[in-house]
């Protein structure tokens, strides 16, 4: 049966869909079992900003320790053949590498100065023990994902620029993305095989394991003057949709214009008809057309914008998992999908299963899909 674990955090009331009603029993199809551990990020550590004009990878070697561990969890229950990566592993390695060198995160040679102020460096103590705290860092990253590194080469199955919401869906739908191959394992140890994807027939189960940054954004109708004062007054932003008289998801209450600043916690509407949820890649896709059924009126739709903006083209929404998860069980009905989300505002990717217009056109009770979140 279809079950979703929401916590009240805040945006999310506790349910329990397995207990609303009883569900058929669908037998689960026989085959293998895989897995697709993914490990996000945010443009503005892999992109220079104009407040901080170099890289900051720091905070993926955490990310990659958690995925190094799950995948070492994984492999002593089923196949390492059958456990897919797609992370930042080969470019942050790369990147703390660098920093064990110099102490900091590499930076133009006139921007020196400026990168050891930012990080507090303002001694040869401070700048050894930042030295040693990379050291660490690459050390904890290394260790933890060693099997991954030694099986595939000295990187994730897929990597750098590969790391998008485009390559999750392709790999968990079983279509393998255009040039599907990381360039460490192709180009530098010579091997022919392309990076692995879950196979369209097959497979009884998939467990997708996130770690990443999440948030969500109100749905745009269309785009509005900024009124505001302060930076940016008088440009263009999406224009949030008035929710009316549609009850919040969180508090149980409609947010009427007079009501929206008494309530005793804050609160954005919550709702599948008033915001939009996701997760964080680190890169763009160029495939726009991923985008078709998300509001993205007033936000950063082109490819080619400056890659410090925040866009939706890096941005794993609720819809993508959906329409992961209906195109699994129309290749082969009866799949069981296991999800552990771990970023904040993971609970809106479980709205759905809650909501009785899939039930009723997709039958989304009927799925064997279990979902969960545990708060980064």
């Amino acid at each position: 049966s279809t079950t979703s674990s929401i916590k009240n955090t805040g945006y999310f009331m506790q349910k329990e869909s397995s207990d609303r009603k009883e569900k058929p029993k669908i037998a689960l199809p026989s085959g293998d079992a895989y897995a697709v551990l993914v490990v996000g990020g945010t443009s503005s550590e892999v992109f220079p900003t104009p407040k901080r004009p170099w890289r900051d990878l720091g905070q993926q070697a955490s990310f990659l320790v958690n995925m190094g561990r799950v995948y070492q969890a994984l492999a002593k229950c089923m196949s390492e053949d059958h456990i897919i990566c797609i992370a930042l592993l080969q470019e942050t390695l790369s990147w703390l590498e660098e920093c064990v060198k110099v102490g900091h995160p590499p930076c133009p040679e006139d921007k020196t100065e400026e990168c050891r102020k930012y990080y507090r460096i303002g001694t040869k103590e401070r700048l050894e023990w930042k030295r040693q705290q990379y050291k660490d860092m690459l050390s904890n990253v290394k260790e933890a994902c060693k099997p991954i590194l030694q099986r595939n080469g000295g990187c994730a199955h897929y990597d750098g620029k590969q790391v998008t919401p485009e390559t999750i869906i392709n790999v968990m739908t079983g279509v393998a993305p255009e040039g599907a191959s990381s360039p460490t394992t192709l180009e530098e140890s010579g091997s022919k095989q392309a990076p692995p994807v879950v196979p369209q027939k097959g497979v009884k189960s998939v467990f997708l394991w996130t770690n990443t940054h999440g948030g969500h954004h109100a749905v745009s109708v269309g785009v509005e003057e900024r009124k505001k004062e302060g930076e940016g007054q008088g440009e263009m932003k999406p224009k949030a949709i008035d929710p009316g008289e549609l009850i919040c998801d969180v508090c149980g209450k409609a947010h009427l214009p007079d009501t929206q600043l008494k309530r005793e916690m804050s609160h954005d509407h919550s709702s599948l008809k008033t915001r939009e949820w996701f997760m964080l890649m680190p890169y763009r896709t160029p495939n726009t057309a991923l985008y078709d059924c998300i509001s993205t009126a007033g936000h950063v739709m082109d490819y080619k914008a400056p890659n410090h903006l925040s866009s939706p083209l890096q941005r794993f929404y609720w819809q993508h998992i959906f329409s992961v998860m209906h195109k699994s069980q129309k290749m082969e009905p009866g799949r069981a999908i296991i999800c552990l989300y771990q970023f904040c505002t993971a609970g809106g990717h479980l709205k759905w299963m809650e909501n009785s217009a899939m039930e009723t056109f997709h039958r989304t009770q009927c799925w064997p899909v279990v979902s969960s979140f545990q708060r980064s």
